[in-house]
This record gives C-alpha cells, structure tokens and sequence, in this order.
C-alpha cells in the first residue's frame, strides 16, 4: 500500500483539465488516492471496480459511472480492461526520481536561492565568465574551435575550494563584479593561489563587501588594470590599514588615493 502519491503542478496549464466538471476535477484526485492505496509496490496505475472505487471514497457507484465516464473521454483514464480502469501515464508520473534528475533539481532550487541572497554559484559563473573571455573571436569557426581548446575547465576539486564558506563570498564577489575567471590560461593565478589570498584577506579583515568595493574603486581608476584577485591585494588591503570598516565605494577609493599620490608626488 502506498502511503504518498505525487500530484503535478502542469495540470493547471491543461486546458483539458478546465473542460472538467466539477465532480469529474475530485474524482480525478480521489482515483489517484485509490491506485496508490491498492497498488503493491508497483506502479500499475491499475484501479480496482467500480464498486471497490465506490467503497474506498464512500461514494455511491451512480456517481462514479458518470465520472469515469467523463475522465475516460479526457483521457485520464482508459477503460479498456472492462470494469477496471487503468490511470494513464500513472507509472510515469509516479515512479522515483533519478539519483542525477534529483540533484540536478536541487542544484537548480539552490542555485536560485544563492543568487536571490547575492550569493551566486561561483563555480558556474567562473565558467561563464571563462567561455565569455575564451569566446573573443566569432569572424571564424576555426577562430572559436582554437579559442575553445585554450578554455580550462574547472576540476571537481577546485570547485570544493571554491564552495568553502569562508572564501566562497570572495569568488562570488570576483564573478559578478569582473565577469572574469579566476584562471584563463595555463600560468595564470590558480584556484589555490587565489584561496590563499583570500585566507589572507579573512585574516587581515577584509570583508567581502571591502573586497567588492576594491575591486570597483580600482576599475574606476584607468591606471590600474583588475586582471586577478591578487591585482587588487593592495586595495583591498589598504581599506583595513586606513580603519575603514564599511564598505567604501568606487568614488571613495578614487578620491583617496588621488590624495595619496598628490602627496607622495608633492602635488598641490
């Protein structure tokens, strides 16, 4: 005897189901509740007759003629094994879910819950934002097949770096604010290279929200170039050393270091 039986949300998108009437849309649900009742451990979808349905939804078998009737005419149900009515697409809707689909529909919700709180899967833009950068050249497809070669794929261990709690804010932040991989070529800054810096980061004080603000205080600046985590260490850094401890803006950032520079080159 099953113990839970699965219902669709689509069914709210079948202009069939809106043609129903009203006892034909609860006898539906009620012969769904009767096949998963009976069923012993397999998903036939098979429905006992007319007069078990009857007994089991304590409805009188007048009513339920007229209903199946109606559902057979939909489709819900077939009729062909005389007085015993078979569900359609019953084992289908009801059978248990792949290990890979499960997960794949729990990365999905996740995934939308992170990006709603700000805090995307990085993993997934690092690999965006690699296929973006990789993708420069379009004029050939012998441009786009090198291109694609050059791209490097992010290993099942680089992704767990990536995904610790501690340092998975900064390689985030890094996505969303450069659009830029964290390695795009062999020789770059590594993944490791860049969890050490932001272990370092974490020591020093620096929050995720100075790290974001030093990355877009410094592409404010045109002399300087963000390439990598580690081009922005001596932003990032300085944000702890001056005592600031809300999140500066690009603006802010521009303006003091102007100021550094004027006084370090004795401008007026």
């Amino acid at each position: 005897m099953g113990y839970w039986l699965k219902l669709y949300t689509d069914i709210l998108d079948d202009p069939k189901y809106f043609k129903l009437s009203d006892n034909a849309r609860l006898g539906m649900y009620e012969i769904f509740l009767v096949a998963k009742k009976i069923e012993g451990g397999e998903l036939t979808g098979n429905l006992p007759s007319i007069n078990d349905i009857a007994f089991h939804t304590r409805r009188n078998t007048k009513w339920w003629t007229k209903v199946i009737a109606e559902l057979t005419k939909a489709g819900v149900i077939n009729n062909t094994n005389g007085d015993n009515p078979k569900i359609r697409k019953y084992a289908e809707r009801q059978r248990r879910i792949p290990d890979a689909e499960r997960m794949k529909q729990y990365r999905k919700r996740k995934n939308a819950e992170d990006k709603q709180d700000g805090n995307e899967d990085v993993t997934k833009l690092n690999d965006n934002a690699t296929n973006r950068n990789g993708d420069k050249s379009k004029s050939t497809d012998i441009d786009k097949k090198r291109e694609e070669k050059e791209l490097i794929k992010l290993s099942a261990a680089e992704k767990k770096i990536i995904n610790q709690p501690d340092i998975n804010p900064f390689f985030t932040i890094w996505a969303q604010e450069t659009k830029l991989p964290i390695k795009q070529k062999k020789g770059d800054t590594t993944i490791q290279d860049a969890a050490a810096l932001f272990g370092e980061f974490i020591k020093a004080g620096v929050t995720p929200a100075m790290f974001r603000a030093a990355i877009q205080g410094q592409r404010a600046d045109k002399r300087y170039k963000t390439t990598t985590p580690k081009s922005v260490k001596t932003w990032a850094m300085n944000s702890v050393k001056k005592g600031k401890e809300r999140a500066l803006t690009g603006a802010d950032y521009k303006k003091a270091y102007k100021e550094s520079w004027q006084k370090w080159l004795n401008v007026n």
